[in-house]
């Protein structure tokens, strides 16, 4: 994994880039993705098995947790590592259910990413439009408690750990908005692919004294 990420780093920045203005950006925030479809359909399946309505499970799913660091290579380009972690328990009702066979589905991503800003000459204005793409891998652990319920999703999530690639294209944007704090401003992201949906943070920029 270390080396993928090494090499991706390498390569982009052999495509000839000159650092202009050299900027690190780093962002935090929450966001939403598809991750969640599996414990929606553990619980509709669970439903049904138990001819029981929603209070027959509990599920806490929070959203996925996102961070990523973009070093700027010049003026219309920038290349970072970025990691979201996110998870959700499944519970069901020891009313209904005696075995309370509860379930705990954890996803760790961790990617290169490489930025293409358009439409602006100057990337250190106020508002910063970009267009990017994301490659890494997924780290997925289930843990199950024994026993097994007989319906798809819950058997297909049980599993130990597994790891799959993963491959993002987004869209996004960043203002500093803050005339106090100039290089403290907001970010969104809208993607197509993993890890989310559309992701929305707080953002900082170090910027290289002139």
């Amino acid at each position: 994994m270390n080396h993928s990420i090494k090499y991706l780093i390498v390569f982009l920045i052999s495509l000839g880039f000159k650092p202009s203005n050299a900027q690190l950006t780093i962002s935090a925030g929450p966001g939403a993705s598809f991750f969640l479809i599996g414990s929606q359909g553990i619980t509709s399946d669970y439903w049904r098995y138990t001819s029981r309505p929603a209070p027959a499970s509990q599920l806490y799913e929070p959203p996925a947790y996102n961070f990523w660091a973009d070093y700027k290579l010049s003026k219309r380009s920038a290349v970072g590592l970025a990691a979201c972690y996110q998870y959700f328990n499944f519970l069901p009702n020891i009313v209904y259910d005696s075995l309370q066979r509860r379930m705990t589905v954890s996803r760790l991503n961790i990617a290169g990413r490489y930025l293409y800003y358009y439409n602006r000459k100057d990337t250190t204005s106020s508002y910063i439009p970009y267009l990017g793409v994301r490659v890494g891998l997924s780290f997925w652990k289930g843990a199950a408690a024994p026993g097994t319920y007989p319906f798809t999703f819950y058997s297909s999530l049980s599993k130990k750990s597994w790891i799959l690639p993963s491959v993002q294209g987004f869209w996004g944007f960043r203002c500093y908005p803050f005339t106090n704090v100039k290089n403290l401003g907001l970010n969104c992201e809208l993607g197509i692919g993993t890890p989310y949906f559309v992701e929305a943070g707080l953002v900082y920029r170090f910027q290289k004294p002139n």
